[in-house]
């Protein structure tokens, strides 16, 4: 089992997956409801690349991100379901 940790907006969550769930080299796509400090993202980031896959987009469908750190994620792989509501995009 992989583990990561994220530092949540109240607390600390553990991330887990199974060591074959990806295989190396593989693409993957994280989908997460809302992006708030990033925390989630960047632990599910860190698992995939335990399991040597690469993470090629994250995908938010919320994002309640202070207008600062939304214009930081510009040239990352960040991006929000609807254009129209993610300066990040």
């Amino acid at each position: 089992m992989l583990t990561s940790f994220a530092c949540a907006q109240y607390g600390v969550d553990t991330f887990e997956m199974q060591e074959n769930a990806i295989t190396e080299g593989q693409n993957v796509v994280v989908v997460d409801d809302l992006i708030a400090t990033g925390g989630s993202a960047l632990a599910a980031q860190q698992l995939i690349e335990k399991a040597k896959g690469k993470v090629v987009q994250n995908l938010f469908v919320v994002d309640v991100r202070p207008p600062l750190a939304r214009r930081l994620s510009r040239t990352s792989t960040l991006a929000c379901a609807r254009r129209d509501d993610c300066t990040a995009c």
